[in-house]
């Protein structure tokens, strides 16, 4: 749906970037630690972070190691369990026709990019809304 017109857009565009980054379009946090709003839906879980951060060698945490394989199978598996509890909460990001999903992750391994690459087009696809996703306005090693 469109902010001012309650209608869901025919396209929307998708950005990715970091957390007081560059943005286009609306921001949407979909962190565990700060997220709020449509953003909730897709933040990862506590345990997923810091099995990830132990993964990369960050010993901070007391987490069994996660790789990102790993990580990638558990957060769409988490993700699928959501969609089903709660679809509303996953269709309410179509609210804007332009938006940049936001991590704190600086890395080339995020789950915003899973979200803009797998799981937004898929519901877009449901929808049948037209699906962009344009660039990662961060890390340059993802950008297209």
């Amino acid at each position: 749906m469109d902010a001012e017109t309650n209608r869901v857009p025919a396209t929307i565009t998708v950005y990715t970037g970091i957390i007081g980054g560059v943005h286009i379009g609306q921001p949407i946090d979909i962190t565990v630690k700060s997220g709020e709003g449509v953003g909730v839906a897709f933040a990862p879980t506590w345990d997923m972070v810091k099995g990830y951060k132990v993964w990369c060698g960050d010993m901070r945490f007391k987490a069994k190691p996660l790789s990102p394989e790993a990580y990638t199978e558990r957060y769409l598996a988490l993700m699928r369990k959501r969609y089903s509890q709660d679809p509303e909460g996953f269709i309410g990001i179509f609210t804007h026709s332009i938006i940049t999903l936001q991590c704190y992750c600086r890395g080339s391994f995020c789950h915003r990019f899973i979200v803009a690459e797998h799981i937004l087009p898929a519901i877009a696809n449901k929808l049948h809304i037209c699906y962009n996703y344009s660039d990662d306005l961060y890390n340059e090693r993802r950008r297209r």
